[in-house]
């Protein structure tokens, strides 16, 4: 398989919410797409809090930015960039990040206030 066209993300369930890996819990959550432009500086600070990707590019060629967050928090859990063709009946996915507190080796907190970052959703 070409390793370019790969997708690398894995999805343990699909809910609406968030759980805690080490008790199950679950937490409700909020999705927004972020309609302001992500600048390279907004983008640098997510790179320079841990995150992988430049965000500002998706939203550059055309994709929409969703952000995820807890039900009634700022504090930003993931981002899924995207371009929907309801007409062909598909949805493209370009990027898919977890923040970084999600990933290993601390994914089993739910949130952590330090990688504390705020994108403006209009």
């Amino acid at each position: 398989m070409d390793r370019k066209h790969e997708v690398d993300v894995p999805i343990d369930a699909i809910t609406d919410c968030l759980t805690e890996a080490e008790t199950g819990k679950t937490y409700p959550t909020d999705y927004y797409q972020i309609t302001k432009k992500i600048t390279a500086k907004t983008a640098k600070e997510l790179i320079l809090a841990g995150w992988r990707f430049d965000w500002s590019l998706p939203q550059k060629n055309g994709f929409q930015v969703i952000k995820l967050s807890l039900k009634d928090s700022s504090v930003l859990q993931g981002l899924i960039a995207l371009a929907h063709y309801p007409d062909l009946k598909f949805t493209q996915i370009d990027l898919v990040e977890a923040a970084p507190s999600m990933s290993a080796p601390m994914a089993n907190f739910v949130a952590s206030e330090h990688t504390f970052l705020q994108l403006p959703v209009s």
